[in-house]
Parts: structure tokens; sequence; C-alpha cells
């Protein structure tokens, strides 16, 4: 199995675009990578969510891990527990409840395993990582480091098997108006030794003026914050034992033929493994769909600002939509060193796999509704949501 710490810390991986995938790192001919590998399929091998069975009827997922021996494991957050299915579906038994005693959750976030350990966030003021063995016994409970100012947890915490832990931050203050770098960062097993590591490229948000009148009859200021639509423009993802973090970040081109996509590996202690570019053809934003992400904020917007025309008014000002949508949605790394990319577009369902290299390997198109969470060779698990937004536990193999 592939893995960062396989490799000795000189190893350095770096795809020059001159060579398979042409000068421009599109292929040899300026063909677009997605028509030069591949296209597989997938079809499906199970299905977790039953509303007839409370065993089986979920409720918005926290997370999802997956044991050697194939069991499958959904943070229920609702429900203040882990429920754990074996490899065919079938369930077996809850972890933990709601509480603040030893196994037990006051806000559970993301699951996973490393190594025969299932661990788990929880986030109730402070943040903790819990850890149970096969049976879902709880073992014990590290209260994670706090992240400092001008950054905070992002309630997303990955345990070393050295006992260090790698989270990433999320922007505070003054900071969040501006395009920054909210970096992921490393801590040693005592806490200690805090190690900053590169993190999401973030635009920013928008800050709009606002003053409210209080029941007290009093007048305060209470600005509103959002979003500019469609302005992602870098994505992380980690391997699933956590040797390995993967950076793509997009990079603007005049030319509006082609969008540059930078990729960078690298190890939890921030050595860089491989780094890479893919270029992908843009894919234009219809103007129905942009009209629509204007008139969603203007409704979220509409109660703060007290009234939708302030809040028409505001965002037209304010906010332009760009072209282009950004060009990847999310990634996730597998275990063997491959790189999933989520395509973004109108009605795109692709994923292109780039390997350990950063390679283009093959596109594979998913259902419209599922979102691949861990991915193993060639077998997916992921969330898919129902016509009624419900979500089921879903797995998928590749079909070449």
């Amino acid at each position: 199995m592939f893995s960062c710490r396989s490799l000795p810390a000189w190893v350095i991986i770096v795809v020059l675009p001159g060579s398979l995938w042409g000068c421009d790192g599109t292929g040899s001919s300026g063909q677009d990578p997605l028509t030069a590998v591949p296209s597989w399929g997938v079809e499906e091998e199970l299905r977790i969510g039953r509303e007839d069975n409370p065993d089986y009827a979920l409720v918005p997922v926290g997370g999802i891990g997956v044991t050697d021996e194939g069991s499958i494991l959904v943070s229920q957050p609702q429900e203040g527990a882990i429920r754990v299915f074996d490899d065919e579906g079938r369930f077996l038994r809850r972890i933990g409840r709601p509480g603040d005693g030893p196994g037990e959750f006051g806000r559970l976030g993301p699951v996973g395993v490393l190594g025969d350990t299932i661990w788990a966030v929880d986030c109730r003021g402070a943040c903790f990582l819990q850890f149970f063995d096969g049976e879902g016994r709880w073992i014990d409970r590290l209260q994670v480091p706090r992240i400092e100012p001008p950054f905070s947890g992002a309630n997303r915490y990955y345990p070393l098997p050295d006992g260090g832990v790698v989270a990433p931050s999320a922007a505070a203050g003054e900071m969040m108006q501006e395009a920054h770098e909210a970096p992921w960062f490393r801590w040693n097993a005592d806490g200690t030794g805090q190690l900053r590591l590169p993190g999401y490229l973030s635009p920013g948000i928008l800050i709009i003026e606002n003053r409210i009148i209080r029941p007290d009859g009093r007048t305060v200021d209470s600005p509103v914050g959002t979003t500019h639509p469609f302005s992602e423009f870098s994505w992380m993802g980690i391997a699933p034992d956590h040797s390995c973090l993967v950076r793509a970040e997009s990079i603007p081109k005049d030319s509006d033929e082609w969008t540059d996509l930078r990729l960078l590996r690298f190890t939890p202690d921030g050595d860089t493994v491989a780094s890479g570019k893919v270029s992908l053809r843009p894919r234009p934003i219809p103007p129905e769909v942009a009209d629509s992400a204007l008139d969603a904020q203007i409704a979220r917007l509409a109660g703060p600002l007290q009234g939708e025309e302030r809040a028409r008014r505001e965002l037209t000002a304010r906010v332009s939509v760009p072209e282009h949508y950004p060009p990847v949605r999310s990634l996730v790394v597998s275990p063997e060193g491959r790189t999933w990319i989520a395509l973004n577009g109108a009605g795109e369902t692709r994923w292109l796999i780039l390997d350990s290299s950063f390679e283009p390997v093959a596109a594979v198109d998913v259902p419209s509704r599922f979102e691949p969470a861990v991915v193993d060779g060639d077998v997916l698990w992921g969330v898919e949501f129902d016509e009624f937004d419900v979500p089921q536990v879903v797995r998928y193999r590749v079909v070449r």
C-alpha cells in the first residue's frame, strides 16, 4: 500500500508538463486530459439507509470510516453515536451515546480508523479525539491543542500514529474579510511543537455594514457576512492513514481556454512529496445558474438586512458572478496515493483520477447525488441523497 511514510524524506516527485501531457499540461497536442484518458463508470454494491428500521434509517452524516475488515462506521451527530455496519451492510452496534463522560459525545464530528483503533472527533466547547477498539470499547480521550488567533479550529482533527494531531484551521476576526490562507497545523503527542502547514486559500468573505434596533430601543451595529458565489480556488484532502495531504490550487490565466490546477502532496511533518499541474477546460456558468445563486443569497440575507430589496441592492453592487465555474468541487485522497478530483460544472458528474505523481489515469462517472468520502482502490464509499434529501451510505465499485 502506498504511504508517504514509506518514502524517504528526500524523494520529491515533480511532474513536468512537457512530457506526456504536453508543454501546457493538457496533452501532447493540446488535448484535454479528460479525452486522453479512459472513461470508467461505477456499479452499486451496497446501500445503507432504510426508513422502516431505526438501526438503518440515517440522519445527516458527520463522517464515514472503513475498517480493514470492511466494516463501515457512520457518524450520526444528531444521535450522538457512531453506527457500525459489516461489509454486507448489516447493522452491528452503536458506539457511544450523548453525554460528557468517557465514550460519550457532546457534539460528534468526523470518524475514522487508524491501525486497529477507531477515532472520533467530539467538540463540546473544547475539542477531543476519542478512541475505541474494534469492538467499540472506549480506550482513551485526548483534548486537542487550541489553535491560536488569528485562526480558530475547524472542528476537524486527525490523529497520527506517533500520537500527534493534524488539523485544518479557519480564519477569525478581520482576516476573514481579506484573501488569506487558512493553514493546517500539526502538534506533537504532548500538544507542543505547533507546525504550520500549507492550507486552504480563501478570497475572504463580504461584510455588509448593518444596524438593527434591539427590543430595548437601542440601535446597534450588526454587520452581515456572506461569501462570494463560485469563488473557491483551493481544495484539500488527507489520506485515510493521515500520512499525506494534498492541496489543489486553481491558478488564474489570461486565456479562457484552460484553467491550471497546481497540486502539492506533503506529509504532516511539512515535507513535500510530489508536485504537479493539470490543465482543465473551464466550464461556463449558465445565466440561470448565476441568477439562482444570487437569488439564494438574497433570500438568506433578506432577514438580517430587513428586507429583500436592500439585500438585492447590496449584493448586486458588491458581488459579481464569474463567467466560469471553479474547476473543482472537492477532492479525495486514496490509500494507494491516488487523488480523486470532482470536476465542477452544470450537470458534471465526473471525477478525474490522478496517480501518485499527479498524472491523469481515468475519468469516472458517478451518480449526481453521490459524494465519495472514502476511496480504496476500485471501491468508493460515500453519502448519496434520495429525492427527499434523506442520506444513505452507498458503496460503489469502479467498472472499467
